[in-house]
């Protein structure tokens, strides 16, 4: 399964205890920074082509009317893009 080695990592880093105060639930393959983390280590040609990262709703209002919310967006910047 991919991310489970950035799971543990952000786990350790964090502490689950944090995680689960800050998010609601502990990290999984499903959560969105472990999978970021993964693209960045692993796709770099994709990580490097990527100006910002959509939740699934925002991608699709985003396409529907060439609008996003940037509270729902997060550039590469701010995701340690280099």
């Amino acid at each position: 399964m991919r991310a489970t080695a950035e799971i543990a990592e952000l786990t350790d880093r964090y502490g689950a205890d944090e995680i689960l105060q800050q998010c609601g639930k502990q990290l999984s393959t499903q959560a969105v920074g472990p999978k970021v983390l993964w693209i960045q280590r692993n796709e770099s040609d994709v990580w490097s082509r990527s100006a910002r990262w959509f939740n699934s709703s925002s991608f699709i209002t985003n396409r529907l009317t060439d609008e996003f919310d940037p509270a729902s967006v997060r550039d590469n910047e701010g995701l340690g893009h280099q």
